[in-house]
């Protein structure tokens, strides 16, 4: 099961579509999360990225802040590595 470890990313919801693996879309439904990308590395890791509390409708051009979800906190950091090498 996978959890926050503390790491974010800072980026926009069009740049998590164009490089996820798959994505669920609950925009403005108030929920905690609005979209909860999952992502699978070369080597087969599975992690997740999601926006957090924002309680709003997110424009896709936003950046805000996403965390993290992985089984562990070296996992954790390989998806953010990972991140940031497909959305740069």
């Amino acid at each position: 099961m996978s959890s926050f470890h503390g790491d974010t990313v800072t980026t926009t919801v069009n740049k998590l579509i164009e490089v996820c693996y798959t994505y669920s879309d609950f925009n403005g439904s108030m929920d905690k999360v609005n979209f909860d990308f999952t992502f699978k590395t070369p080597e087969g890791m599975h992690f997740y990225v999601y926006d957090w509390k924002e309680y709003r409708t997110i424009d896709l051009d936003e950046s805000i802040e996403f965390h993290i979800g992985a089984n562990s906190s070296s996992e954790s950091r390989e998806g953010l590595e990972y991140i940031y090498e497909l959305i740069n």
